[in-house]
């Protein structure tokens, strides 16, 4: 089901990017933007498939927190992008992108954040290669999400330990025990 989730909100992510797909601008950085939507995405799928509505909550305060921060940085800093345009620290799509990975790494673990941190990197990796950021403002930008993520969200408990069953009779003795991990 975990997969299905992925499959659709990468998809979904696509789709609307489907026009610039359609003029042949596919390219690294059309990966990284449709990236920068798909991991807050995929994070938000993985509380759904939970029924976690606590860290769903969790993570839209930790991207809305970073993305607000992010934009006030933007407006104070006023550096400009090395394409010449402006406000180009921190980087936003970094921030996105490395708070769905930070969030899923500190809710659920880094075993299932290692693909996307991996992911996450791609993207600033696109900002930097398609000359919107330098790689300071990619840094900042993670840096920012990832203070805001590990803030704001707490890591789920899941239950676990060992069940110890015993009963006995004058006949005979039964010993058993359930494990959750």
């Amino acid at each position: 089901m975990l997969k299905k989730m992925t499959c659709c909100a990468v998809l979904g992510a696509v789709l609307a990017e489907f026009p610039a797909f359609a003029d042949n601008k596919f390219s690294i950085e059309r990966i990284g933007d449709v990236l920068t939507f798909a991991l807050p995405a995929y994070a938000a799928g993985m509380t759904f498939m939970d029924s976690d509505y606590k860290g769903l909550v969790e993570l839209g305060l930790s991207l809305g927190g970073s993305q607000l921060a992010i934009a006030g940085l933007q407006n104070l800093v006023k550096e400009p992008r090395p394409n010449g345009g402006k406000n180009g620290f921190p980087s936003g799509h970094a921030g996105a992108a490395f708070s769905g990975a930070t969030f899923i790494h500190k809710r659920y673990g880094i075993r299932p954040a290692i693909v996307p941190y991996t992911l996450a990197t791609f993207v600033g990796f696109s900002r930097v290669y398609a000359k919107w950021h330098y790689v300071h403002d990619v840094v900042a930008g993670a840096a920012v999400s990832a203070l805001f993520t590990w803030c704001l969200v707490d890591r789920i408990e899941k239950e676990t330990g060992v069940l110890v069953n015993a009963s006995a009779s004058p006949q005979d003795f039964h010993l058993g025990f359930n494990m959750r991990f």
